[in-house]
């Protein structure tokens, strides 16, 4: 089997999708399954064009049959558009908390690379003239699976259209002394443009599990001192507690790394072959 680095498998992947009818036909059949939001993916269907894919960019056929599991993450949903008032932080990566890697995970090509981050007074419901609301995310150069390898690699291109790992977050500062208040860990909505058809996205909390598990989870989290947002688990999920002590740590300042002004799905729409034109966090009513 070619060895790729996942740059260069989604380097050849874009270049296949770009050129090759059959390849793309492939793609956009998968697509077309799993995004369909009446009904489950049928497994076996995907599970075939997946490898018709694999196979041409020179990977075996993933034979593990029982360990495929696809849910049904695309719904039609009546939304409306979130208001969205934004605050303006003269230097808001000054304020943002430090991020916390395992150096095994950046080892293994997972650095963190950038951050967007933007500030609202108002935003998804959200609301309160003594605080404002931060939402922040992060981009990891890609998530090694410790199970699946470059199948995970290979099926993020498919149903993500990228292969760079993405976790959002929100943090809840007091507008008077810019103190970190509050973080939350909540599930989001990705509207695709067309319908109103949306993408379910897990939340980030790690809870209490250790770098080797996968976790997302949901939590909102009080603070009394200034937090470091530590990556717990191989997938990036993320917590104010450290669970792998044992692990070292490199530290990312936020002002020390690309930091772009926007929300996820300005991330999404910059690292990704699809294309969303609407998010929902889903934050508690009345807050």
């Amino acid at each position: 089997m070619n060895s790729f680095t996942p740059q260069e498998l989604a380097f050849n992947f874009k270049k296949l999708y770009r050129e090759d009818e059959e390849f793309k036909k492939n793609v956009d059949a998968v697509r077309s399954e799993i995004f369909n939001p009446y009904r489950e993916p049928d497994v076996y269907s995907v599970l075939a064009k997946f490898n018709k894919l694999a196979e041409r960019l020179g990977i075996p056929p993933f034979e593990k049959k029982e360990e495929v599991f696809l849910p049904k993450t695309i719904f039609e949903l009546d939304y409306e558009e979130p208001v969205l008032r934004e605050e303006e932080i003269p230097d808001l990566a000054k304020i943002l908390p430090t991020i916390a890697q395992p150096r095994v995970d950046i080892e293994r090509g997972n650095k963190l690379c950038k951050i967007y981050a933007q500030a609202f007074r108002e935003a998804y419901g959200f609301r309160n003239d003594r605080v404002f609301l931060v939402e922040v995310t992060l981009v990891f150069e890609s998530e090694y699976d410790p199970e699946m390898g470059v199948y995970n690699d290979l099926w993020r291109l498919i149903s993500w259209g990228r292969v760079e790992d993405v976790e959002t977050f929100f943090l809840i500062y007091d507008s008077d002394s810019l103190t970190l208040v509050e973080v939350m860990f909540p599930p989001l909505l990705l509207k695709f443009p067309y319908k109103k058809h949306y993408r379910y996205i897990p939340p980030s909390f790690s809870g209490e599990l250790s770098f080797q598990l996968t976790a997302h989870s949901m939590a909102r989290l009080k603070l009394y001192s200034e937090p470091v947002i530590y990556v717990n688990t191989w997938n990036h999920a993320l917590s104010i507690f450290d669970t792998n002590l044992d692990l070292e740590k490199t530290l990312f300042k936020p002002r020390e790394l690309k930091l772009i002004k926007g929300r996820r799905l300005e991330a999404e729409n910059d690292l990704s072959m699809l294309k969303y034109d609407g998010e929902i966090a889903l934050l508690e009513e009345g807050e």
